[in-house]
C-alpha cells in the first residue's frame, strides 16, 4: 500500500517506519524532506521522502500527524487533494500549544471528530493513533500478545477496515469503536487516553461487547496471520477440523497478495468453478489458470481479511465466508484504490486429506477503478 506521511515527527516518524518494515511504501513528508534523510536510511524497505503536497498525491493513504492548531487551514487548503482518500488523524488538541482553539474542542464536548468532519469535508477520516505516546510505538509494537489497542472511529466503515489492517501491520490491536463522534470516547482525559491498555481492556472500558450508539458493535477478532484474521464466533463454532480448513484460505490471500500463480493454482480442486462478480462462470482447471493469469497481469493486491463464518457441512464438505479490505491497484494506471469485497469459499477435503477449493465467488462493495 502506498502511504503518505503528512507530519513525520516523533508519531509519524515511528508510525511509518513501523508500516516501511512490514512491506509498505511509505513517504515522509516535510517541507524540507533533504531533514528527513536519517529517518528514511532508519525506516529501510522502499521508504522515500517529499513535500507535503507530492506525499498526499503519493498516498493511496494518508496519515495526518500534524499540530491541532494547524488543521483549521490545512483542511480547506488540502480537502479537495484529499478528498475520497482515507486518512488516519493523530492530533490531540492541546492547551499550552493549540491555545484558544483546544479550549473550545475540549470544553465542547463534541469530541475532535465532529470538528474534523468540518476541516476536511468529502475525506475518509479515521481518528487514529491518537492515544498512545511515541515510547509505547517504539517499544511496544508486535510484542506478545495481548497487544496494546489503538482505537478507530471514522464514518466510513471501509475506511475503518483499511485503517484496522494497517493498525495489525504496525504491530498493535485494532479497536473499532464506532462513528466518528465516538472518538470522544478516546480523546485526551478520557479513561483509555495515554494508558497504554491492551486491545481487550479498551473494549472493556468502551463497553464495545454491546453495541454503542452508532448501533456499530466490533466483533472479537483472532489473528491467524498477517493477512486473515477470524472473528471468535467463527472460531467457536462446532467444526472438528477447523484449523486445517482455514489453512487453503490463509495460504490464498498470501498468494493473492504476492501474485503467485501457482501458489493460487495448488489451492483448487482438480474441478474448480470460480464464481466471478458480474462476469461468466470460470469451469476448470484451465480456465482458472487463464482468469488469474490474466488477473495478476492487471491488478496488484493487498488485501486484508476477516473469516466471518466457518461452518463444516459433512466430512468432505465445508464453506467459509470472508470479508477483505485492501488496497486494489490496476498495473496500468499504478493508482491504488481502497477497495472492500465479500468472498464465499467452498471446500473440499481430497484423497490426500487437504482441504481444497471448489468454488469460489466473490463481490466488491463498490465500484472498482477502470483497468
Amino acid at each position: 500500500m502506498k502511504i503518505g506521511i503528512v507530519g513525520a515527527g516523533k508519531i509519524g516518524g515511528l508510525i511509518g517506519t513501523l508500516w516501511s518494515r512490514s512491506g509498505h511504501d511509505v513517504m515522509f513528508a516535510s517541507r524540507h524532506p533533504e531533514s528527513l534523510s536519517e529517518l528514511v536510511e532508519a525506516a529501510g524497505g522502499a521508504a522515500t521522502t517529499g513535500t507535503p503536497d507530492q506525499a498526499i498525491a503519493f498516498g493511496d493513504v494518508i496519515l495526518l500527524s500534524i499540530p491541532f492548531k494547524e488543521l483549521p487551514a490545512f483542511g480547506p487548503a488540502n480537502h479537495l487533494a484529499l478528498e475520497r482518500k482515507v486518512v488516519l488523524d493523530t492530533s490531540n488538541p492541546t492547551l499550552s500549544r493549540d491555545g484558544a482553539l483546544a479550549e473550545e474542542v475540549l470544553g465542547s464536548g463534541r469530541g475532535t471528530g465532529a470538528y474534523l468532519r468540518e476541516w476536511l469535508p468529502g475525506v475518509r477520516v479515521v481518528r487514529a493513533f491518537n492515544t498512545v505516546w511515541d515510547k509505547v510505538l517504539a517499544n511496544e509494537a508486535h510484542r506478545v500478545e495481548p497487544r496494546v489497542g489503538i482505537p478507530l472511529a471514522s464514518d466510513d466503515d471501509e475506511a475503518l477496515q483499511i485503517a484496522s489492517a494497517l493498525v495489525v501491520d504496525a504491530g498493535f490491536d485494532p479497536v473499532i469503536v464506532g462513528a466518528l463522534d465516538r472518538s470522544r470516547e478516546f480523546d485526551r482525559g478520557t479513561e483509555v487516553y495515554d494508558t497504554g491498555m491492551t486491545g481487550s481492556a479498551i473494549r472493556e472500558a468502551l463497553g464495545l461487547s454491546r453495541d454503542g450508539p452508532s448501533g456499530m458493535s466490533e466483533k472479537q477478532q483472532i489473528r491467524v496471520s498477517d493477512e486473515v484474521q477470524i472473528t471468535e464466533a467463527a472460531r467457536a463454532g462446532n467444526t472438528p477440523e477447523a484449523a486445517d480448513i482455514e489453512e487453503p484460505i490463509v495460504s490464498y490471500f498470501k498468494a493473492l497478495n504476492s501474485g503467485n500463480l501457482e501458489a493460487v493454482l495448488q489451492l483448487y480442486t482438480q474441478d474448480p468453478v470460480m464464481l466471478p462478480f458480474m462476469l461468466p462462470t470460470v469451469v476448470g482447471t484451465d480456465a482458472v489458470r487463464r482468469n488469474y493469469e490474466n488477473t495478476f497481469h492487471t491488478i496488484r493486491f493487498n488485501m486484508h481479511t476477516t473469516i466471518e463464518e466457518l461452518v463444516q457441512m459433512s466430512p468432505e464438505w465445508a464453506f467459509v465466508r470472508t470479508d477483505s479490505a485492501g488496497i486494489f491497484t490496476p498495473i496500468r494506471t499504478g493508482q491504488g484504490t481502497p477497495s472492500t469485497f465479500h468472498e464465499l469459499f467452498l471446500l473440499q477435503k481430497e484423497s490426500d486429506g487437504k482441504w481444497r477449493i471448489a468454488r469460489y465467488s466473490f463481490s466488491p462493495t463498490a465500484k472498482l477503478p477502470d483497468l
